[in-house]
């Protein structure tokens, strides 16, 4: 049995608390303990677990075996590397780090220890949809892949929103999946910011437009609005030679009467992507027992993600395309 604790209180953290208590996850793991500033002790009491004093007294208490980052993203950094140095596996909510030092610093570390201790959450690689679409581009039922578009519409953006929360914060998870299903690197990022949104607030710039140019001068466009306020709604289509693959964004029936036809949106991430969470921790879990090759996102995906988002607020700022020279994966991170 693996004895999880869970940093971190807030709107994800209490739902991968909930979804750990599922019975998918008897036997195998459980939620013992939990450090928050503010709501730990209330939500510990909730779940009838420990409540911890700090992220450090959870990490390396011996009851311990792995770590779930869920704090605040500026936090990540240094709780992912007390989980590397009291040698704790972790899977660490996105970002690694908001800082691409300190993303490569967790990567040296990491490399020095010999083995592989950070996972990322990055759940959509684990969804039955984006599973087929991957599946789509390797089959070529349609011919080779020429074009990719996604669009990331969400109901409400993030408290304290700005014009760099479009990439850093929301495609992200675009740039890890598009990486993912086409087993490409970028070369190139344009940003386009078109009329801003009257319900973008003052300081976001909403919404924004992304140009992605593959290793193999493939084409992926990414559309961002954050106040789209109708709904949760993530999309992607892939145009391939002889016709199309498009994910569906519905979490219920297809309804039609009356002339009408038409399908609920979800509201956020959670409700659209929970089985995809249900499964990446599962998989998660599980590859603590073995030493089994996953589709869990690892430190080096985490850095790239930053690293692209980084360059995104270059060209959104310049107006011009920017150049991405993204190095090769390290061996290190090819291996399992």
């Amino acid at each position: 049995m693996i004895n999880i604790g869970l940093i971190g209180t807030g709107t994800i953290g209490k739902q991968h608390l909930e979804r750990l208590h599922k019975d998918i996850y008897t036997n195998i793991a459980k939620v013992i303990g939990v450090y928050s500033p503010n709501s730990g002790p209330f939500v510990a009491k909730q779940f009838g677990i420990k409540a911890y004093s700090s992220s450090e007294e959870l990490i390396s208490s011996d009851e311990i075996n792995a770590v779930i980052i869920c704090s605040a993203d500026e936090f990540h950094y240094e709780q992912v590397k007390l989980c590397l140095k009291y040698n704790k596996p972790v899977l660490c909510e996105k970002p690694l780090s908001q800082s691409l030092d300190e993303s490569l610093d967790l990567i040296k570390i990491e490399q020095e220890l010999g083995k592989r201790l950070i996972s990322l959450g990055f759940m959509r690689r684990f969804d039955p949809y984006y599973i087929q679409l991957k599946k789509s581009i390797q089959n070529k039922k349609f011919g080779e892949m020429l074009l990719i578009h996604c669009k990331h519409r969400t109901t409400f953006p993030p408290p304290n929103s700005n014009p760099s929360t479009n990439a850093h914060v929301s495609l992200v998870h675009e740039f890890d999946i598009l990486r993912w299903m086409t087993n490409e690197e970028f070369k190139s990022v344009k940003v386009y910011v078109p009329n801003k949104s009257a319900k973008a607030g003052e300081k976001l710039q909403d919404p924004q437009f992304f140009i992605l140019k593959s290793s193999t001068d493939r084409l992926y466009t990414i559309e961002s609005f954050l106040s789209a306020g109708y709904g949760y709604d993530v999309q992607c289509e892939i145009v391939a030679e002889e016709g199309t693959y498009s994910m569906p964004n519905q979490v219920d029936l297809l309804l039609s009467t009356n002339l009408n036809i038409g399908h609920k949106l979800p509201y956020d991430w959670n409700e659209r992507f929970s089985q995809a969470y249900d499964d990446e921790i599962r998989t998660w879990i599980l590859s603590l027992y073995t030493s089994n090759k996953t589709d869990l996102a690892n430190a080096w995906d985490g850095y790239l993600t930053t690293y692209i988002a980084s360059k995104c607020d270059e060209s959104r700022e310049s107006g011009k395309e920017v150049v991405l020279n993204i190095p090769s994966t390290p061996q290190f991170y090819l291996k399992r």
